[in-house]
C-alpha cells in the first residue's frame, strides 16, 4: 500500500497535463476499491445521450485491453500489476469540459492478466460484441451507400457480414454493378461506412463481409475484404 501511494505521488508531481489542448489529464485517486486516471476533454461542452456514452465507452475499453495485450514497456506493465497485486481496479474516468463524468471505464485484475497472456491473439469480449450487435441490429434496416439498404449484420467466429440490398435497377445496369465495382466502392467508401462493430472486427483481425442483393432479393455478389486487404489502407 506504501509503495502504492509512493508511485501516485510520484506521477501526480506532474500531474494536471496540459500539454495536449484537447485532453486534460488529472491528478490520480483512490477511490474506494479503484485506483482513477481521469481525464478531461476540453472541447466536450455538448451532453451526449446515454447510448451514444455506453457505446463509447464499450469501445474504448476494448481498444484499451488491445493495447495491453501488445504492451512492451515492462514498467507500464509493473506499475499496473502494483495496482492489481494491492487489491484495486485501474478506473479510466472520462469527462465533459464542465467536469461533469461523461464515462468511466474499469479493468480489473483478470481482464488485464487475460489481454497480457494472449498477446497478438486478443479477441474481444464475447458479450461486449454480441450487446453493440444487438443494439445495430435493432435499428435495421437502414439507408447505406447512399441509395441502398443496410437489410442486416451478422458475427460469426472470424467475420463480421452486411446484408446490403441494392437499389431498383435494370439487369443490364446490374452488369456494370459486379463483384469489381462493389468492391472498388468500398474500398474508396472505407471511412465513411466506417462503424464501431468494424472497430471491433478489425481489433479481432476479422474478416469484413458484404453481401449485396438485388432489389428482388437475389443474392448479386460478395466482397470479402481480410485483415490483410484492410489494413494496407487504414
Amino acid at each position: 500500500e506504501a509503495l502504492i501511494d509512493a508511485t501516485i505521488e510520484a506521477a501526480n508531481e506532474e500531474l494536471p497535463d496540459y500539454s495536449d489542448p484537447l485532453v486534460t489529464q488529472l491528478k490520480l485517486v483512490k477511490e474506494n476499491d479503484n485506483i482513477v486516471y481521469a481525464y478531461k476533454i476540453n472541447n466536450l461542452t455538448e451532453t451526449l445521450d446515454e447510448m451514444t456514452t455506453w457505446e463509447l465507452a464499450l469501445i474504448n475499453k476494448q481498444e484499451m485491453l488491445a493495447a495491453v495485450a501488445v504492451e512492451e514497456d515492462q514498467d507500464v506493465i509493473n506499475s499496473m500489476k502494483l495496482c492489481f497485486d494491492g487489491g484495486y481496479n485501474i478506473c479510466y474516468r472520462y469527462l465533459y469540459a464542465n467536469g461533469n463524468v461523461l464515462y468511466n471505464i474499469v479493468i480489473n485484475s483478470e481482464e488485464y492478466n487475460n489481454a497480457l497472456q494472449v498477446g497478438a491473439n486478443f479477441k474481444c469480449d464475447d458479450q461486449a460484441y454480441q450487446s453493440l450487435l444487438d443494439y445495430y441490429t435493432s435499428l435495421l434496416p437502414v439507408e447505406y451507400m447512399g441509395d441502398a439498404v443496410l437489410l442486416n449484420i451478422q458475427h460469426s467466429t472470424n467475420a463480421l457480414t452486411y446484408y446490403v440490398q441494392l437499389p431498383e435497377m435494370s439487369e443490364y445496369d446490374l452488369i456494370f454493378i459486379d463483384q469489381k465495382y462493389l468492391k472498388e466502392y468500398v474500398v474508396e467508401s472505407w471511412e465513411s461506412l466506417d462503424d464501431n462493430l468494424k472497430t471491433l472486427a478489425k481489433l479481432n483481425g476479422e474478416d469484413i463481409i458484404y453481401r449485396f442483393f438485388t432489389s428482388d432479393g437475389d443474392e448479386h455478389c460478395v466482397v470479402t475484404l481480410t485483415k490483410e486487404d484492410y489494413i494496407i489502407f487504414e
